[in-house]
């Protein structure tokens, strides 16, 4: 009923796609596209499943920082 209020009002409907094509995202994002697809659900494999950093790394970033700072 919301949606018919506001077509009546004078609004214009525009469809958003369930299922953007990853290329898509790699013309909007350009390098930074494989983070962006890591953190959306993704019906294919990812083609760069070492995005992100492990807790291990996390801790090692973390100690490693102490030392010096």
């Amino acid at each position: 009923m919301l949606r018919e209020a506001y077509l009546r009002l004078g609004f214009s409907e525009a469809v958003n796609p369930l299922f953007i094509d990853k290329n898509d995202v790699y013309k909007q994002f350009g390098p930074e596209a494989p983070a962006v697809l890591d953190r959306c659900f993704y019906l294919a494999g990812l083609p760069r499943p070492d995005i992100g950093i492990g807790v291990d790394k996390i801790n090692y970033i973390k100690k490693t920082w102490k030392r010096y700072y």
